[in-house]
């Protein structure tokens, strides 16, 4: 990660090579195409002059389809967006980080003097998905970040370190209980 172009742009700026970054866009935009046909094959096969009513029913369905996908597509493009956090001191800043991964038995992946990830582990239908919180020291201020990582391993399918939009919403949960913890301090 560079923790500079992320301070400098308010966002998590990764150190991958083009090839990583193309395959991550790839999966996405890959996903979204698969389910518009399958969406559209679905309403073309079952299209039939004689039943108008079913017409509808699929309309409606197809443009339900294509109104989720654009929405976690707009969702997976913000996930990595900083959120901001005024502290009062650096030294401060981090005995606080520390105290409220002590107090949620959260564990400290990696840290520098600049940025800590604390690992959260999540179990949902059998898939090993890692929730990472991602702080990085800015002065007195602590820019903060929530991710969900999909690792899916099994026979047929392997993704792993997959940001997942899915979980966006609990991802930004995650954020407001660590600020909530920063400003009752």
């Amino acid at each position: 990660m560079d923790v500079k172009k992320s301070i400098e742009k308010k966002r998590i700026i990764y150190n991958k090579s083009f090839w990583d970054c193309f395959w991550m866009l790839l999966l996405p935009v890959f996903l979204a195409i698969l389910l518009l046909s399958s969406s559209f094959f679905v309403f073309e096969s079952n299209y039939d002059k004689d039943y108008k009513e079913n017409y509808w029913l699929i309309l409606i369905g197809s443009i339900s389809v294509f109104t989720v996908i654009i929405i976690l597509i707009v969702f997976y493009f913000k996930i990595d967006n900083l959120t901001e956090f005024k502290g009062k001191s650096r030294t401060l800043n981090k005995k606080l980080v520390y105290q409220f991964v002590k107090e949620q038995g959260y564990e400290i992946n990696y840290q520098t003097n600049d940025i800590i990830f604390i690992d959260i582990k999540v179990r949902f239908f059998g898939f090993s998905d890692s929730r990472k919180i991602t702080v990085i020291f800015k002065g007195t201020s602590l820019l903060l970040n929530c991710t969900t990582f999909v690792n899916i391993n099994n026979s047929t399918v392997y993704i792993s370190n997959f940001k997942s939009s899915f979980y966006w919403f609990a991802n930004k949960k995650y954020e407001k209980i660590f600020i909530k913890f920063l400003k009752k301090q």
